[in-house]
């Protein structure tokens, strides 16, 4: 058996070669990451692997690149924006991702570019690209759009959810598994005729309440008609009727004042 001293010397050794190994392989990916451009692939190419022109990720570097944080990552943002779009387009694992087509990122830094593209999309491009129609010029222009391509008048958008697979959390975990039998989270979603989202909500921890005129949906919580006092659907009803008691009282207001109330001549 060696003395410990050389098996030391030996573990010491190997660790300062694997320091070595990595220092070197990180250098060449980086250099492969910087000599890779991917505007000089062609068209059809582009597209197929961010499923974006190459006008409108040149719109994301121009809008996205002046918010994004310089870490120690050393990554320049539109190599995070790929790599983020990539991720968007495929749905792969990170993993594939950072071996993909001379992106060269760990699975640690393209996790990290995910989330960072995300909230900057988020929070400076959302707001001027998702938006209700609220004017009577927006509004007419959509139920416009809605009565030229299927006769139907009125119409202000069409409104469904979707599920948008996640990994499994690791809180409440049965809260994401969907009927189709794997984790999601149920996103409603409001486009116009022309497929173009108006609103969109991921957030299951918020609701509106109604009262039982009202269907039960995801978005929209309704009182249990006729639950057994002293159950939690008696308790849940009652503090639901009282949580939606601001609306009665909104009545009550409009109606002493006369409002929407017919004048008689």
């Amino acid at each position: 058996m060696l003395p410990n001293q050389i098996l030391n010397r030996i573990i010491g050794l190997q660790e300062d070669e694997r320091s070595e190994y990595y220092r070197h392989f990180n250098m060449e990916r980086k250099i492969t990451r910087e000599d890779s451009d991917p505007f000089t692939l062609s068209n059809s190419l582009f597209k197929d692997l961010f499923r974006l022109n190459k006008k409108m990720v040149h719109f994301l570097l121009l809008n996205l690149s002046p918010h994004m944080q310089n870490r120690a990552l050393a990554i320049e943002p539109r190599h995070k924006i790929f790599a983020a779009l990539y991720f968007f387009a495929t749905g792969s694992y990170q993993r594939t991702i950072g071996q993909s087509w001379n992106l060269s990122l760990s699975q640690q830094s393209v996790s990290i570019c995910i989330k960072e593209v995300s909230n900057l999309i988020v929070n400076h491009l959302a707001p001027d690209w998702i938006l209700f129609p609220n004017t009577p010029n927006e509004i007419n222009k959509v139920k416009a759009q809605f009565m030229r391509k299927t006769r139907f008048p009125g119409v202000l958008g069409a409104i469904d959810c979707t599920y948008i697979s996640i990994i499994a959390p690791v809180v409440e975990e049965h809260n994401y598994l969907n009927r189709k039998g794997y984790h999601s989270k149920n996103v409603q979603i409001i486009c116009d005729a022309d497929v173009l989202i108006l609103n969109i909500n991921s957030d299951t921890n918020s609701w509106l309440l109604g009262d039982s005129s009202y269907p039960q949906q995801p978005w929209l919580m309704t009182p249990i008609v006729n639950a057994a006092p002293g159950t939690p659907e008696f308790i849940y009803t009652e503090r639901h009727v009282l949580s939606r008691n601001v609306m009665e009282r909104l009545n009550g207001v409009k109606d002493g004042l006369g409002v929407y109330h017919r004048r008689e001549n």
